[in-house]
């Protein structure tokens, strides 16, 4: 099986990769080769526990400003990945994501065999900059794997095929590492009296920041000196580095209130988890956010948007 991983960062379908495919490497009938279409936070995940490639231009920060933009860019990396399926010859590709990129270009245009896992719905898909693209490559696809029953049916409604599974996606547990010797609360000086209310992922529109930012301040201006704390925590330095992502630091410092925390990722998240006492899930589009079943892993209460594969998870409590 030869895999196209279109991400290699802390997203949901990535590390969806990591989890699952850590148990079918053991199975010693089946031979495993990943190609990353990005070098990004995760790749070193990739590659200490997995034969893994990819395009050595990817590893240079400057390679992003002009990838796909370049065709000379794309003849290249074809070329790579064309040499690569080649001498691995597999017998099935697994496609994660429906992201553009050279890599599922080529597989889709040479009409090889191919699993698709599709992770997106709405907007990542319907209102695409490559609709033709995402059409051929859902209608070409061998099987299709929605990651919640609302990504199937939308995928059959809007698509008209029938070869599509819905596999649930899941945690790993072993991940998540013993207590820190300093509590998240310790480390960033919290009150044990104050009440925490967190979200993880990637500050992002599709994912309701905006939102959760202007919950949080008419939060606070219904309810003077309460002891409550909102925090974000999600994307690195770079990732951040973004219109939104500035307006949200806006929309915080104009409310003036110092209890709305925009953090960076952080490797131990458990942490972060068992300092919660509500996880909010403010998405307006998230098929099937991994962050509410860890929230849940760690027994802290869920509310999340009745949007895509959320309610599959919490139900109608």
């Amino acid at each position: 099986i030869l895999i196209i991983s279109h991400q290699s960062n802390k997203s949901g379908a990535a590390r969806f990769l990591l989890n699952v495919f850590s148990e079918i490497k053991k199975d010693p009938n089946v031979e495993l080769q990943f190609v990353l279409n990005q070098y990004q936070e995760s790749a070193s995940e990739f590659t200490d526990k997995f034969r893994t490639k990819y395009f050595i231009l990817d590893r240079f920060k400057i390679t992003r400003f002009f990838k796909y933009r370049v065709k000379l860019y794309n003849y290249l990396k074809t070329l790579w990945f064309r040499n690569i399926v080649k001498k691995f010859n597999p017998d099935l590709i697994y496609i994660n994501t429906v992201g553009l990129n050279p890599l599922s270009k080529y597989v889709v245009e040479n009409n090889f065999k191919y699993i698709l896992h599709v992770h997106e719905t709405d907007d990542s898909l319907i209102k695409s900059p490559n609709p033709k693209y995402i059409e051929n490559l859902i209608k070409k696809a061998y099987l299709i794997i929605g990651c919640a029953k609302y990504v199937s049916q939308f995928i059959v409604s809007n698509y008209k095929v029938n070869n599509v599974k819905t596999i649930y996606e899941a945690i790993n547990i072993n991940r998540f590492k013993n207590n820190g010797p300093v509590s998240f609360r310790m480390a960033n000086g919290f009150a044990g009296t104050d009440r925490i209310v967190g979200v993880t992922g990637a500050p992002q529109y599709r994912k309701g920041t905006d939102i959760f930012i202007r919950a949080a301040i008419r939060f606070n201006q219904r309810n003077t000196d309460n002891k409550f704390l909102f925090i974000w925590l999600g994307g690195t330095t770079e990732s951040n580095n973004n219109k939104f992502y500035k307006g949200c630091m806006s929309l915080v410092r104009d409310s003036g209130f110092n209890n709305i925390i925009l953090r960076n990722q952080m490797d131990n998240v458990e942490d972060f988890y068992r300092a919660l006492d509500l996880f909010v899930i403010p998405s307006r589009e998230d098929p099937f956010p991994l962050s509410m079943l860890e929230a849940m892993y760690f027994k802290v209460p869920v509310i999340g948007s009745r949007v895509s594969g959320i309610p599959e998870a919490l139900g109608d409590s």
